[in-house]
């Protein structure tokens, strides 16, 4: 699964989660980002990336919602 997390005039921030078939309930996380002024502008910068098990990737889901519910207010 892939998603564009920020779009600002020419930069975008992407983060991508697969799934690693050879570790039972492990995942890789990975953040990127594309300057399309760049002098290359197709390239993709990988800028951070963890592998997290599913639980560890569930408390990281849980402190997103915990911190969008608290600006709610």
């Amino acid at each position: 699964m892939k998603a564009t997390i920020l779009k600002t005039g020419d930069f975008i921030r992407e983060a991508e989660i697969t799934r690693i078939d050879a570790l039972e309930y492990c995942y890789h996380l990975e953040f990127s980002s594309i300057l399309q002024t760049a002098k290359d502008p197709e390239s993709v910068q990988k800028n951070f990336s963890l592998i997290l098990k599913r639980a560890e990737l569930q408390a990281l889901s849980d402190l997103l919602s915990a911190a969008l519910r608290s600006t709610e207010s």
